[in-house]
């Protein structure tokens, strides 16, 4: 168990680390090393993954940090030399979260990181629908399709190859309401192989049972939630029961099973379905057809690595915008690995003075209230000597 706001008159954010023993039932803190920069946040999610040479480590994904704002980055703890570093990652530009879910699907070596709480800028802060993968052997960041939905503190589980999504906190609303809830139902469905969501049924149970703040797992592919708060604490646990695969004794019924699941027909039985989803063109065949982005829907991709790293079909042009792949472009790119990444981009993502300082090529504007790149001339990159 890592960081998350300490009880009691301070309230102060911490980096410890604890470890439950299961048979004593005891706790025990441990001391790592820290290879580099760590950053005790709250409103984080981890994981417990195998890198691609087999090491275990635990992986801390976003959260924020008092001193330094809303954390972009991924710390990594390793569980065999009990030390911690900072992931250095690729791909698209994704800005750091607090009270996001997350999972790890397992087959794709993947994780999902949906919603949360976040300051696109330094004086501009909400909800938002945001779907991020994480390749965890690459270190490869990925945008995927929003939900439509904008929410925090929810949670979410993985169930053959469908990641779901139940309650949170969807109020992103000023003093004048539009009608937003604190306390949600909502329930939502991502099929992870043809990059889509769906919005299922909320619960019909006998009371209500809107929620945010509560936790969620899996077991014999049936959904658990437990506790949350929705005006009060609550203590109690629902259960989703899952349509099984397993179930499906023909073919077309079993490729059409969802959306709550993705099912596949193998040797005359139907089995869970492959989640794996490594770009547009390894869509499942019973998929919906998708057409590529328009100009418009490309265009809020301001830096190369995002407009060729997501699912919506971009590229990058030579006059620096993102434009549908459809669109005629003399000198394009396609894939992240051609983009150069600019510092501008880097400092424009640092929402805090702190944060922005600890960054040798940026400068904070105290008027604007903004990170700004240092101009070239003053760029400072490797060992200098100045003599």
């Amino acid at each position: 168990m890592f960081g998350g706001k300490l009880a009691g008159s301070t309230g102060d954010v911490t980096d410890e680390l604890w470890v439950f023993n299961t048979a004593s039932r005891s706790w025990t803190l441990r001391t790592p090393r820290v290879l580099a920069q760590l950053f005790a946040v709250e409103g984080h999610t981890t994981h417990i993954v195998e890198m691609s040479h087999g090491e275990p480590v635990m992986l801390v994904l976003f959260g924020y940090s008092p001193i330094y704002s809303y954390i972009s980055h991924i710390q990594l703890y390793n569980l065999r030399t009990n030390s911690w570093l900072l992931v250095e990652t690729q791909g698209a530009r994704v800005q750091g979260s607090y009270g996001h879910s997350s999972v790890y699907d397992d087959s794709s070596h993947s994780i999902y990181v949906h919603g949360g709480y976040k300051a696109p800028s330094s004086n501009k802060y909400g909800l938002v629908d945001h779907l991020y993968r994480y390749h965890v052997h690459t270190r490869t960041w990925f945008i995927l399709k929003e939900s439509g939905l904008a929410r925090f503190l929810h949670s979410a589980v993985l169930i053959s190859g469908a990641m779901l999504v139940f309650g949170g906190n969807t109020h992103n609303d000023t003093s004048l309401s539009n009608g937003a809830k604190c306390f949600s139902s909502d329930f939502l469905s991502y099929d992870i192989a043809c990059d889509e969501w769906k919005v299922l049924p909320k619960p019909e149970l006998h009371r209500d049972v809107n929620r945010f703040g509560h936790t969620a797992v899996v077991s014999n592919g049936s959904m658990y939630v437990f506790g949350g708060f929705s005006g009060v604490i609550l203590n109690d646990v629902l259960v989703y029961k899952s349509a099984s695969c397993e179930a499906f004794t023909d073919e077309q019924l079993c490729e059409n099973a969802g959306p709550d699941i993705r099912c596949k027909w193998v040797k005359g039985h139907c089995a869970p379905g492959d989640s794996h989803y490594t770009d547009r063109t390894t869509l499942n065949s019973s998929c919906p057809d998708r057409s590529n982005a328009t100009d418009e829907q490309c265009f809020h991709y301001s830096d190369c690595s995002s407009c060729t790293a997501n699912t919506k079909g971009c590229q990058w042009c030579e006059d620096k915008k993102c434009i549908s792949a459809s669109s005629s472009c003399t000198q394009s790119m396609k894939n992240f690995t051609e983009c150069d990444v600019r510092s501008e981009l880097i400092c424009s993502e640092l929402t805090s003075c702190r944060s922005c300082s600890v960054n040798i090529n940026c400068q904070w504007e105290p008027q604007m209230q903004e990170c700004h790149a240092m101009p070239s001339e003053k760029m400072v990159e490797g060992w200098m000597n100045d003599l």
